[in-house]
């Protein structure tokens, strides 16, 4: 089971999004719903971006099925 994090300035669980810069590398944004200047940040380490990506497609192709 996956941990959920919170804000540390609200404590909402934070949100997690894939982002894509103007270059075209993808990166997950993770923010604050309540407000995004409590917390906001990207991860852009490429072998895992691109992992957490996959997995999320073989997840969803396999619930379609």
């Amino acid at each position: 089971m996956m941990k959920k994090i919170q804000c540390p300035i609200c404590g909402t669980e934070l949100k997690t999004t894939v982002t894509t810069s103007k270059r075209g590398k993808h990166a997950i944004g993770v923010s604050c719903p309540q407000d995004g200047r409590h917390f906001r940040g990207f991860i852009n380490h490429v072998p895992y971006v691109q992992g957490v990506i996959q997995r999320a497609t073989e997840a969803a192709i396999a619930e379609g099925q």
